[in-house]
């Protein structure tokens, strides 16, 4: 049986920080790159390094997809234990 606790709540707080700040991060960096063309991939900008770094920035601590999912699973999981407890 799942059981809701306070870290449950607060891990899933920081889940969803790190995805939108991972994801709104990346947002800025690709609209930059978009407004500098071609220069944006030249070393002497360095958006180039930001670009790849924010990658990682994805890809570490789980992906944000499988973030996603967690999220959403142990929504799913707070809606039902409130509901048997409405009954």
């Amino acid at each position: 049986m799942f059981q809701m606790t306070k870290l449950t709540i607060s891990l899933s707080c920081v889940i969803i920080s790190k995805v939108y700040a991972s994801e709104a991060a990346w947002f800025c960096c690709d609209q930059t790159m978009q407004i500098l063309g071609g220069m944006s991939y030249m070393k002497d900008c360095g958006l180039e390094r930001v670009m790849r770094d924010l990658r990682i920035f994805r890809i570490f601590e789980g992906t944000n997809d499988i973030l996603r999912l967690f999220v959403a699973l142990t929504g799913i999981q707070v809606w039902r234990l409130n509901v048997n407890n409405m009954s």
